[in-house]
């Protein structure tokens, strides 16, 4: 198994700053609390906001290449219902008179489109399918006659907020892995560079961001670990196995000032997008008594490992920014 060259790192102290930080004082911790962020990526789709006329043109522009872009992915988009053969599928159409067909056969959307007439406003959010040059949209929800719509552009979770957000390219210096954090990520004390020890990446302070929190730590760490600067020797073609045995070991140096609260684990998932991840959920206990959650996820490519932690009390008052959090890490790109 590779050993990391650096024994001791830099975010040991970086944790350390954080918990001397806390404010001691006693308050209710959920006994068994769930790990929120994997339950969201787990079970929970992020959708794209768009239009049907930006659908159609690219589908009809080059559908070889819109069907690469596009198969798959999950989008949200609005117009009125001008079409409804049966209750397994429906054409809506925009106000540019674009159309696209929707399919309602599957996630219990039969029931609700026994509901839907002509006539009828709706906001679906599903899955694009492409089949012989055409392309449909599975629904996951459909909403009738929504009050407000997502504007174009926008990133969301079902019945969650939408976020405008902001690219960010700078967390390797190969510029090929991407992610788009939420607009309000953008504010004053809020981001930090990290850039210790030849460390690329990021620090987000959550709690600083609107309503501010000073109870609770709620921080979200993004690095990039270089293969050939920080192991002794950088394996061939690396398997899953390889990865998963670096990732521990960066967890353990990441952890070892402190007693993880339970074994460091380190699994393969695919989250609700389609999207293949490695994680692994602990907790510690600080110096102030509180039992802290640290979900790690980490994608990586050819050269090194994408590094994420989310740190949070499991406290509903102290976890303001989870879908946030989920949203950069569904958005990642790494080419």
């Amino acid at each position: 198994m590779n050993r990391l060259i650096n024994k001791h790192w830099w975010m040991v102290a970086v944790l350390a700053i954080i918990l001397v930080s806390c404010i001691v004082s006693p308050l209710y911790v959920y006994g068994a609390a769930d790990y929120r962020l994997k339950a969201i990526l787990d079970e929970e789709h992020l959708y794209f906001s768009t239009s049907i006329s930006s659908l159609n043109n690219q589908s009809v522009s080059n559908h070889q290449q819109f069907k690469e872009n596009f198969d798959g992915t999950y989008v949200v988009i609005s117009g009125e219902v001008t079409a409804k053969p049966d209750n397994k599928k429906l054409e809506i159409t925009n106000y540019e008179n674009r159309t696209c067909t929707i399919d309602t056969s599957e996630n219990g959307m039969k029931s609700v489109a026994e509901s839907i007439v002509v006539g009828d406003m709706l906001c679906v959010y599903g899955k694009i399918s492409c089949k012989n040059d055409k392309y449909t949209i599975i629904a996951d929800h459909i909403d009738i006659n929504p009050k407000t719509y997502i504007g174009n552009g926008r990133y969301t979770f079902y019945n969650s907020d939408s976020y405008k957000v902001t690219q960010v390219n700078d967390v390797n210096s190969d510029g090929n892995v991407t992610y788009y954090v939420p607009d309000s990520w953008n504010g004053e004390y809020v981001r930090t560079p990290l850039n210790n020890n030849g460390i690329s990446g990021s620090q987000y302070f959550l709690n600083a961001i609107y309503p501010q929190n000073t109870d609770y730590p709620e921080i979200f760490y993004v690095f990039y670990f270089t293969n050939e600067t920080y192991l002794d020797s950088v394996p061939r073609n690396p398997s899953n196995s390889n990865y998963h045995a670096i990732e521990k070991l960066i967890i353990q140096n990441i952890l070892q000032d402190f007693e993880a609260n339970s074994k460091i684990d380190v699994n393969t998932d695919k989250d609700a997008n389609g999207l293949s991840y490695d994680s692994c959920q602990t907790s510690f206990k600080a110096s102030d008594g509180r039992d802290y959650k640290l979900e790690f996820i980490f994608r990586h490519d050819d050269n090194g490992i994408v590094c994420m932690l989310y740190l949070y009390y499991p406290n509903d008052e102290a976890i303001n920014h989870l879908y946030d959090v989920a949203l950069v890490v569904e958005s990642m790109e790494i080419t």
